[in-house]
């Protein structure tokens, strides 16, 4: 058996354990950045779900659209495509215009 080789041959190179560093560093909110727009977009869907009485499970059964992609709109972790948009907001009977307004 050659030097840093298991028996079939294979190098032990990619096995080994990370470096402590990266094992210690904090842990990151990768939507941490959201843009301004989804999250103006979220907090209306859930303003407006809220006013409705509604779970975001049945305001995605009216949509038609699965109850985990209305939590990732309403927290902002979403792009919303116009198809998207427009089923929330004839959902929620708005125009989409006012889930964009973020007043």
């Amino acid at each position: 058996m050659g030097r840093g080789k298991d028996r079939a041959g294979v190098s032990k190179a990619g096995l080994e354990a990370p470096p402590t560093d990266k094992l210690n560093a904090p842990p990151t909110n990768r939507y941490r950045h959201a843009s301004a727009l989804r999250r103006r977009v979220g907090i209306e869907v859930r303003v407006l779900r809220v006013m409705h009485g509604w779970t975001q499970e049945v305001l995605a059964e009216v949509a038609g659209l699965h109850r985990n992609y209305v939590g990732y709109v309403e927290r902002g972790e979403r792009n919303v495509g116009i198809d998207n948009l427009e089923r929330l907001a004839r959902a929620l009977g708005v125009p989409v215009a006012v889930l964009l307004r973020g007043e």
